[in-house]
């Protein structure tokens, strides 16, 4: 028996392969976009134009911090006229005003500290955009979750719109049942259009965070975060805003220091040369060629410093300003971190009831509800109600996860507890 194979034409190779590339690289492309959370903090962190600026600026202080021990600009000078005698000379002359060693220390212990504070304003930075890429992050997520329960939902009430079209053709239902299934459907319509619109927005803002116009598709084990909370708060005086307000109270000081400085004197020098004409002290007679050289040493001495000390006085004051504000801070983040210990624990137990009880009751309710509607034993609408009760537990389930999720976001924020997804 001779067998015959099917030829194909060069168009029809060429499509094929054309076709398996846009395949592969559809999937190259779904793959590249697809990204974890630890990754993209650490592109945010990369990326972002805010942090970035900030550590510009930290960067910029750090070169400043050179810039300390700058002597201030030589004064230099020529004198024309009749300095000697009638007739007419010049002088060169040249001086230097030198602080003393102290008031370089002071200035460049002021520089270093104001880099330090602006390191912890990065640091603060970085804090606050992992905390909104990881809030931006599992709103995605959740999005993502509800999606596939409205997906499943559609699928349902599709297969659902067709057999009850069919049953009414035939006669079999009446036309609330077909009226109730279509509508049911086009609420789940509209809830996927409003879902696809939020996860837009929510793409932009991630986007924006990460300076970038890649489209972020989430990679995740599980949608439900875990963490221990720690039994003290401890950790709390490392955030970054206290250490911010700390570092603050060090340039204050610096800036005391620096105003103190200002009440020692100034050494000064200087040197100048100058020429003469006519008969000198020593009875020679000069004709303007030759010069004479002379050198000075001096002292500028602050002699009005009231208006001085009032100003450390005021820069004293100032420096109580940030003591109380630590305190304040501190207290503010004691009692998020208390309150949102408590929310924690009820969000935590209303997502282990879900588990533990309303999501296997709601796989028991649509099963059953199936297998009594195929059967007879109950009536459509009777269906759709059951239906949508079993949907609204796995609704509330997302729900109470987002909440659990947005609390441990909000703690690690406070302070670092380790949220995995194991």
């Amino acid at each position: 028996m001779k067998i015959h194979h099917p030829k194909y034409n060069r168009k029809t190779i060429v499509a094929f392969f054309v076709i398996v590339f846009l395949i592969l690289n559809a999937i190259q492309l779904v793959a590249q976009n697809s990204i974890t959370l630890q990754d993209l903090l650490v592109m945010a962190k990369q990326n972002n134009l805010q942090v970035k600026n900030e550590k510009l600026k930290t960067e910029y202080l750090q070169q400043i911090i050179k810039t300390a021990k700058a002597i201030p600009a030589t004064n230099i000078g020529l004198d024309l006229g009749q300095m000697n005698s009638a007739y007419f000379d010049n002088r060169i002359y040249a001086s230097q005003n030198i602080p003393l060693p102290q008031t370089y220390r002071n200035q460049q212990h002021l520089f270093t500290e104001e880099w330090k504070q602006s390191a912890l304003i990065v640091a603060r930075k970085e804090a606050e955009l992992d905390k909104a890429v990881s809030s931006s992050f599992y709103q995605l997520v959740y999005l993502i979750e509800k999606e596939k329960i409205l997906l499943q939902s559609d699928a349902t009430y599709t297969e659902f719109v067709r057999t009850a079209t069919l049953r009414f053709s035939k006669g079999e239902s009446n036309l609330l049942e077909k009226i109730t299934a279509e509508t049911q459907r086009g609420n789940i319509k509209v809830q996927l259009q409003q879902l696809q619109q939020e996860k837009k927005i929510w793409q932009l803002q991630l986007q924006l965070l990460l300076n970038t116009e890649m489209e972020i598709i989430p990679n995740y084990d599980a949608y439900k975060l875990n963490a221990t909370l720690n039994t003290n708060n401890e950790g709390i005086a490392q955030h970054p805003i206290l250490q911010s307000i700390q570092q603050q109270l060090a340039v204050s000081k610096a800036s005391i220091a620096i105003e103190k400085s200002k009440l020692l004197p100034e050494l000064s020098v200087g040197f100048s040369s100058t020429t003469m004409r006519g008969i000198g002290a020593n009875d020679i007679t000069y004709n303007g060629l030759s010069r004479f050289q002379s050198a000075q040493i001096g002292a500028a001495i602050p002699l009005f410093t009231k208006a001085q000390k009032e100003k450390i006085k005021a820069a004293t004051m100032y420096e109580g300003i940030f003591v109380q504000l630590y305190q304040a801070q501190k207290q503010e983040l004691d009692n998020q971190y208390k309150s949102l210990a408590m929310q924690y624990v009820t969000y935590l137990q209303n997502v282990n009831y879900y588990e533990q009880e309303a999501l296997p009751n709601a796989k028991t309710i649509n099963f059953i509800a199936d297998k009594q509607f195929l059967n007879g034993e109950i009536n459509y609408l009777e269906w759709v109600m059951l239906t949508n009760q079993a949907i609204e537990i796995q609704n509330n389930y997302i729900e109470s996860v987002k909440q659990l999720n947005d609390i441990l976001i909000q703690i690690n924020y406070i302070t670092p507890i380790g949220i995995s997804t194991k």
